[in-house]
């Protein structure tokens, strides 16, 4: 017979139990995206946004974590690390904006603050063209299973805004593993 501990019940129930510490329902977070990843699953970008989406309405989530905007651009910060991904939050001030960049691995990207825009170009002779632009509001997601889409993520808000981002590759690897860019 399996006996549950009280800390396995707790790090197993539903996210919507809102009484939970944000440094809990963090290891809750980071525990659900290691056996998404860990499985092997089809689409990890997909199950990973979703995922990401139930954590992002927590308010409390990043309580602790130093998310201090920079002026001079967007800030990484590094919640988690590990060799097949790393999680982060990303703080925009107003005006800020990703360069126009695809990705060589997969991603997920949740809004846990304010709201961002996210626009999809296409290449071709012509060089780069807006093909869609959309807003991503608190608890919207986005994903990427990597290669084949071209974007810039951006805060054209009045409001500092908080993003939570799942790569498909440990931190150190970012610049060499994560972003193609394609245009400041």
């Amino acid at each position: 017979m399996f006996v549950e501990s009280a800390a396995h019940r707790l790090l197993h129930a539903p996210v919507r139990s809102r009484h939970l510490s944000g440094q809990l329902q963090r290891l809750r977070m980071f525990s659900a995206i290691g056996r998404v990843v860990s499985s092997g699953s089809h689409m990890p970008d997909l199950r990973v946004a979703e995922m990401l989406t139930e954590f992002a309405v927590v308010p409390d989530l990043l309580d602790g974590v130093d998310c201090t905007p920079s002026a001079e651009r967007y800030a990484r910060v590094l919640l988690k690390d590990s060799p097949t991904h790393c999680v982060l939050a990303i703080v925009w001030s107003p005006g800020q904006m990703s360069p126009v960049h695809a990705h060589r691995t997969w991603c997920a990207l949740a809004v846990h603050r304010g709201a961002l825009t996210e626009t999809y170009f296409q290449q071709d002779a012509g060089g780069l063209q807006a093909t869609r632009s959309h807003l991503l509001r608190e608890c919207d997601c986005s994903h990427e299973p990597g290669e084949t889409g071209i974007h810039r993520v951006a805060n054209l808000g009045a409001e500092v805004a908080v993003s939570l981002h799942v790569y498909g590759t440990s931190y150190d690897r970012l610049g060499l593993a994560v972003n193609h860019v394609l245009a400041a």
